[in-house]
This record gives structure tokens, sequence and C-alpha cells, in this order.
């Protein structure tokens, strides 16, 4: 039906995540008589990796971000990823009334391990979705980035020099917390 069908924050009547217009470009929108819409996202990885590994991670005992927490499958876990709900979302706004399923086309390095992988987001896991993209965008717009959060990767962390004395919050001046809180805004 649709490739590289943009949306853009300048658009006359954008669509908003809270008080964030937001863009993007969805590699391709399928419609089947039956089905309705699949949005469809083109990923390359050396392996395979399926959209429920990349958008949700395990729950966390203090979540940055409360409105992450989400039930999967019996399991409290965290959304960490929100590009095909927001898909959803677009599709809507392009498409109203539709029913639409969200999927990665995978092309991994080796082409036998091609696949299309669905994201099964039930009505109620898409709305704790769209509240997850609220809050950050709320939090966006007040400048708020604070606590820092460790890092999702074997990487050296190249700010540790910063912070030999402890943790940030142990380490930086109060009136800079209050700053990075979006305190002052």
């Amino acid at each position: 039906m649709d490739v590289e069908r943009k949306l853009s924050a300048d658009d006359p009547e954008p669509l908003k995540i809270g008080p964030l217009a937001l863009s993007a470009k969805i590699d391709r929108i399928e419609t089947h008589p039956e089905h309705g819409l699949r949005i469809v996202d083109y990923k390359t990885y050396a392996t395979t990796k399926a959209p429920a590994k990349t958008h949700f991670g395990p729950a966390r005992e203090d979540p940055f971000v409360p409105e992450a927490v989400v039930e999967v499958a019996g399991k409290l876990r965290t959304w960490q990823d929100l590009q095909l709900p927001l898909y959803r979302l677009i599709a809507d706004k392009f498409h109203p009334g539709q029913p639409a399923q969200t999927a990665y086309f995978i092309l991994p390095a080796d082409p036998a391990q091609s696949s299309v992988e669905s994201l099964e987001l039930s009505d109620e896991l898409f709305a704790s979705a769209v509240a997850c993209a609220e809050a950050v965008a709320a939090r966006v717009a007040r400048g708020e980035f604070w606590p820092p959060q460790p890092a999702r990767g074997p990487w050296e962390d190249p700010f540790a020099p910063l912070f030999l004395n402890g943790r940030p919050a142990e380490c930086i001046d109060a009136e800079t917390i209050a700053f990075l809180k979006g305190a002052d805004r």
C-alpha cells in the first residue's frame, strides 16, 4: 500500500505524543482484505532479533520511567523501544479505524534466516506503550534527564573518571542535580 511513508513534525496537524510532535518514516505499509494493515520495519542484523527482544527488557526494581513497566506473558518487563507501537499509532493517523499489526522484516547476514516477525500488540499492551511514550515526552519537554541510567552494553564507561568517588548522585553538587531534574524550568 505504501513505502517510506513520512510523518513530519512540521505538518499543519502533527501527531503529538504529549507535548512533542512526532517525525518518522515507515518502511512499508501492507494491506490484507481480512487482516487489515501490517506496518513493517526492515532490520538488518548479523543474527536474527525478534521485535519482542528489542522492545522489552527486564523490569528494574526502581524504574526510571514507572510507566515503562508492563506485564508481558505473565512477567513484568520494561519498554526499552517504542518504535513499532508508535508506528501503529502513526498508521492510525493515516488510516483511521483500520486494524493494524506491526512487524520486522528481518534481513540477517544469512539469507536463509530472513523472516517477518510480528510484535503482538494487544490493545492493553498498545495503551501501555502510548502511556510510556507520553511519560517520556513529558520528561523531555521539562528538560528532565535524571537520574542517569546504567549502560546497556559491555563497553567501558567513558564517564567513569568523572565519578571516582562513587555514584553520580554522590559526586555532583545539589544545584546541578536540581537543574538536571528540570527543577529550574
